[in-house]
């Protein structure tokens, strides 16, 4: 939860100019540990009270540079009647029909549709 600038303010007030010990102004303005440390550090490093940016997305860049390796890997290594025999499952075309099932992909993109 966000707490607002002028806790912010105070607690380092409190401990920069003050001159109280930060446990201190923990137990007078109500506040964790935690926040009252990052606080002051963040202060006496950047000199603002301010929050600071709160977290991003960090793996997109890695997840976007892969695509097309990924890509290529699926299409090249991929095989679904391969996969499904090692498995010990009828690959799909097959199960489609023995179950009497048209097939989906001779269909275009519409789902596969039992004639039973």
């Amino acid at each position: 939860m966000a707490l607002s600038y002028d806790l912010h303010k105070g607690v380092v007030d409190a401990v920069v100019a003050g001159g109280i010990s930060r446990n201190a102004g923990v137990k007078r303005f109500g506040v964790s540990v935690a926040s009252a440390v990052h606080w002051v550090c963040r202060y006496d490093a950047a000199d603002e009270i301010s929050p600071g940016p709160t977290g991003a997305d960090q793996r997109s860049d890695q997840i976007e540079a892969l695509r097309d390796y990924t890509g290529v890997f699926l299409e090249t290594a991929y095989d679904a009647k391969h996969i499904h025999s090692v498995v010990g499952y009828k690959p799909p075309d097959e199960f489609e029909a023995e179950h009497g099932w048209i097939n989906r992909r001779q269909r275009g993109k519409t789902e596969a549709i039992s004639l039973n």
